[in-house]
């Protein structure tokens, strides 16, 4: 099953460039530490959604994302941590597998 997220472009560049950056402070970039940041989501049949998330650590660490995969508000399984949210996102649950690409809008 497949499904598309599409994140502003501002968004996107703004996150990508936080995740990739050596340091970042979080308080001139006005972030709370240890938090998810941002979040979309897509909705699959019976129940399931992907949730692509940006999360935020400690003052000073890049920020990272990961796809989490729920089925009626329960995680069934999760993407390992990247620092780039477009592209293609892949997730499987009872041999099912869950797709999303994110792309750039305007």
């Amino acid at each position: 099953m497949k499904n598309t997220i599409t994140i502003s472009s501002a968004a996107l560049d703004r996150y990508n460039k936080l995740m990739q950056a050596e340091c970042v402070d979080y308080e001139a970039e006005g972030i709370d530490r240890y938090t998810c940041v941002a979040r979309w989501s897509a909705e699959f049949p019976e129940g399931f959604e992907v949730d692509i998330k940006v999360c935020a650590s400690d003052c000073g660490e890049p920020l990272w994302c990961e796809a989490v995969l729920f089925q009626n508000g329960h995680e069934r399984s999760c993407t390992d941590v990247c620092e780039e949210l477009d592209g293609e996102w892949s997730l499987c649950a009872d041999g099912q597998e869950y797709i999303v690409n994110v792309v750039k809008g305007t």
